[in-house]
Protein backbone atom coordinates (compact mmCIF):
# COMPACT_ATOMS: atom_id res chain seq x y z
CA UNK A 1 0.00 0.00 0.00
CA UNK A 2 2.84 2.56 0.53
CA UNK A 3 3.28 2.32 -3.39
CA UNK A 4 2.27 5.95 -5.12
CA UNK A 5 1.13 4.08 -7.89
CA UNK A 6 -1.28 1.61 -5.32
CA UNK A 7 -2.31 5.13 -3.27
CA UNK A 8 -3.27 6.84 -6.61
CA UNK A 9 -5.11 4.16 -7.97
CA UNK A 10 -7.06 3.96 -4.61
CA UNK A 11 -7.75 7.84 -5.11
CA UNK A 12 -8.85 7.64 -8.64
CA UNK A 13 -11.52 5.33 -7.49
CA UNK A 14 -12.71 7.47 -5.18
CA UNK A 15 -11.62 4.76 -2.51
CA UNK A 16 -13.34 1.46 -3.98
CA UNK A 17 -10.60 -0.39 -5.16
CA UNK A 18 -9.34 -3.41 -3.54
CA UNK A 19 -6.19 -2.03 -3.09
CA UNK A 20 -7.99 0.80 -0.35
CA UNK A 21 -7.90 -1.80 2.09
CA UNK A 22 -4.04 -1.77 2.06
CA UNK A 23 -4.16 2.16 3.14
CA UNK A 24 -4.98 2.43 6.91
CA UNK A 25 -6.36 5.55 7.65
CA UNK A 26 -8.24 7.18 10.78
CA UNK A 27 -11.26 8.52 8.51
CA UNK A 28 -11.75 6.92 5.60
CA UNK A 29 -10.24 6.42 1.81
CA UNK A 30 -12.04 8.98 0.43
CA UNK A 31 -10.97 11.82 2.52
CA UNK A 32 -7.90 13.99 1.33
CA UNK A 33 -8.33 16.07 4.77
CA UNK A 34 -4.40 16.35 6.54
CA UNK A 35 -6.26 14.56 9.65
CA UNK A 36 -6.86 11.15 7.25
CA UNK A 37 -3.11 11.06 6.68
CA UNK A 38 -2.31 6.94 6.67
CA UNK A 39 -1.31 5.33 9.82
CA UNK A 40 -0.10 2.44 8.29
CA UNK A 41 0.38 0.93 4.72
CA UNK A 42 -0.28 -3.22 4.55
CA UNK A 43 1.32 -5.13 2.22
CA UNK A 44 -0.68 -8.49 0.94
CA UNK A 45 -0.80 -10.69 -1.99
CA UNK A 46 -3.09 -9.41 -4.86
CA UNK A 47 -3.53 -11.40 -7.67
CA UNK A 48 -3.96 -8.49 -10.30
CA UNK A 49 -0.92 -8.88 -12.86
CA UNK A 50 -1.56 -9.33 -16.19
CA UNK A 51 0.92 -10.75 -18.99
CA UNK A 52 0.03 -10.83 -22.62
CA UNK A 53 2.29 -12.82 -25.21
CA UNK A 54 1.98 -14.80 -28.36
CA UNK A 55 4.09 -16.91 -30.29
CA UNK A 56 4.45 -20.12 -32.46
CA UNK A 57 6.44 -23.28 -31.38
CA UNK A 58 7.32 -25.85 -34.20
CA UNK A 59 9.26 -29.25 -33.56
CA UNK A 60 10.65 -31.25 -36.09
CA UNK A 61 11.75 -34.85 -35.27
CA UNK A 62 13.19 -37.71 -37.95
CA UNK A 63 15.41 -40.62 -37.46
CA UNK A 64 17.19 -43.16 -40.02
CA UNK A 65 19.54 -45.39 -39.84
CA UNK A 66 22.99 -45.23 -41.88
CA UNK A 67 22.87 -48.04 -43.84
CA UNK A 68 19.53 -46.78 -45.64
CA UNK A 69 21.38 -43.83 -46.62
CA UNK A 70 25.10 -45.61 -47.35
CA UNK A 71 25.12 -49.45 -47.38
CA UNK A 72 27.20 -50.96 -44.62
CA UNK A 73 27.97 -47.89 -42.27
CA UNK A 74 26.37 -49.30 -38.74
CA UNK A 75 24.18 -46.70 -36.46
CA UNK A 76 21.46 -44.71 -36.56
CA UNK A 77 20.78 -40.91 -36.50
CA UNK A 78 18.09 -38.97 -34.95
CA UNK A 79 17.60 -35.45 -35.91
CA UNK A 80 15.68 -33.11 -33.94
CA UNK A 81 14.83 -29.08 -33.67
CA UNK A 82 12.98 -26.97 -31.61
CA UNK A 83 12.02 -23.68 -32.93
CA UNK A 84 10.15 -20.66 -30.64
CA UNK A 85 8.89 -17.83 -32.16
CA UNK A 86 7.78 -15.50 -29.47
CA UNK A 87 7.43 -11.56 -30.75
CA UNK A 88 6.62 -9.95 -27.21
CA UNK A 89 5.28 -10.51 -23.80
CA UNK A 90 4.32 -7.85 -22.26
CA UNK A 91 3.31 -7.40 -18.22
CA UNK A 92 1.52 -5.12 -16.19
CA UNK A 93 1.55 -5.68 -12.47
CA UNK A 94 -1.33 -3.33 -11.45
CA UNK A 95 -3.96 -1.25 -13.27
CA UNK A 96 -2.70 1.97 -14.03
CA UNK A 97 0.92 0.92 -14.45
CA UNK A 98 3.09 1.43 -17.37
CA UNK A 99 3.48 -2.09 -19.24
CA UNK A 100 6.98 -3.79 -18.51
CA UNK A 101 8.87 -5.23 -21.72
CA UNK A 102 10.65 -9.06 -21.21
CA UNK A 103 14.33 -8.89 -22.41
CA UNK A 104 14.95 -12.18 -24.03
CA UNK A 105 15.21 -13.04 -27.72
CA UNK A 106 12.09 -12.87 -30.16
CA UNK A 107 13.45 -16.48 -31.61
CA UNK A 108 15.09 -19.46 -29.83
CA UNK A 109 16.38 -22.32 -31.62
CA UNK A 110 17.63 -25.36 -30.57
CA UNK A 111 19.24 -28.51 -33.15
CA UNK A 112 19.84 -32.16 -31.31
CA UNK A 113 21.81 -34.27 -33.85
CA UNK A 114 21.78 -37.70 -32.55
CA UNK A 115 24.22 -40.99 -33.81
CA UNK A 116 24.50 -43.93 -31.88
CA UNK A 117 26.55 -47.08 -33.17
CA UNK A 118 25.92 -50.36 -30.67
CA UNK A 119 25.38 -48.94 -27.25
CA UNK A 120 27.84 -45.55 -28.05
CA UNK A 121 25.80 -42.51 -28.43
CA UNK A 122 27.64 -39.03 -30.38
CA UNK A 123 24.90 -36.17 -29.13
CA UNK A 124 25.60 -32.63 -30.59
CA UNK A 125 23.33 -29.79 -29.31
CA UNK A 126 23.30 -26.55 -31.46
CA UNK A 127 21.62 -23.94 -29.48
CA UNK A 128 21.03 -20.31 -30.91
CA UNK A 129 19.16 -17.16 -30.00
CA UNK A 130 18.37 -13.89 -32.15
CA UNK A 131 19.34 -10.82 -31.16
CA UNK A 132 17.33 -8.84 -28.84
CA UNK A 133 16.25 -5.31 -27.11
CA UNK A 134 17.51 -5.23 -23.45
CA UNK A 135 14.79 -2.69 -22.59
CA UNK A 136 12.03 -3.39 -20.05
CA UNK A 137 10.51 -0.06 -20.25
CA UNK A 138 9.79 1.57 -23.07
CA UNK A 139 10.94 4.92 -21.87
CA UNK A 140 14.78 3.07 -21.34
CA UNK A 141 17.53 3.99 -23.10
CA UNK A 142 21.22 2.04 -23.79
CA UNK A 143 23.84 2.67 -25.74
CA UNK A 144 23.88 0.08 -27.20
CA UNK A 145 19.71 -1.33 -26.81
CA UNK A 146 20.37 -4.63 -29.22
CA UNK A 147 22.20 -7.67 -27.33
CA UNK A 148 23.87 -9.59 -30.20
CA UNK A 149 22.64 -13.13 -31.22
CA UNK A 150 24.25 -15.93 -29.81
CA UNK A 151 25.17 -19.29 -30.86
CA UNK A 152 26.32 -22.52 -28.16
CA UNK A 153 27.60 -25.97 -29.43
CA UNK A 154 27.78 -29.02 -27.03
CA UNK A 155 29.03 -32.21 -27.61
CA UNK A 156 28.21 -35.47 -25.38
CA UNK A 157 29.72 -38.71 -25.89
CA UNK A 158 27.80 -41.76 -23.59
CA UNK A 159 27.98 -45.50 -23.12
CA UNK A 160 25.59 -47.12 -20.93
CA UNK A 161 27.10 -49.84 -18.57
CA UNK A 162 25.94 -52.30 -15.78
CA UNK A 163 27.50 -52.41 -13.00
CA UNK A 164 26.06 -54.96 -10.00
CA UNK A 165 22.82 -55.18 -11.78
CA UNK A 166 22.55 -51.38 -11.70
CA UNK A 167 22.09 -49.20 -15.14
CA UNK A 168 24.87 -47.00 -15.34
CA UNK A 169 25.55 -44.03 -18.03
CA UNK A 170 29.05 -43.14 -18.37
CA UNK A 171 29.50 -39.87 -20.41
CA UNK A 172 32.04 -36.71 -21.79
CA UNK A 173 30.54 -33.84 -22.17
CA UNK A 174 31.89 -30.19 -23.31
CA UNK A 175 29.47 -27.77 -23.45
CA UNK A 176 29.88 -24.48 -24.86
CA UNK A 177 32.91 -26.23 -27.49
CA UNK A 178 33.49 -22.67 -29.35
CA UNK A 179 33.41 -21.07 -25.36
CA UNK A 180 30.96 -18.13 -26.94
CA UNK A 181 30.45 -15.36 -25.20
CA UNK A 182 26.58 -13.50 -25.34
Amino acid sequence: GSSADIQNLCNQSGGTAAYCQLIIRPINNTSTSPANFPTAFLTAEVNSAKVRTEGTDIELNYGFDMSDIIGGVPGSVSLRNLTTFQPHITTINYPGTAASLTSMPKVRNTAFIGYNIGSWGLNIQDTWLSAFSRKTLETQVYAQEFASPFNTLDVTIDKPLVADSNAVDLYFSVQNVTNAQP
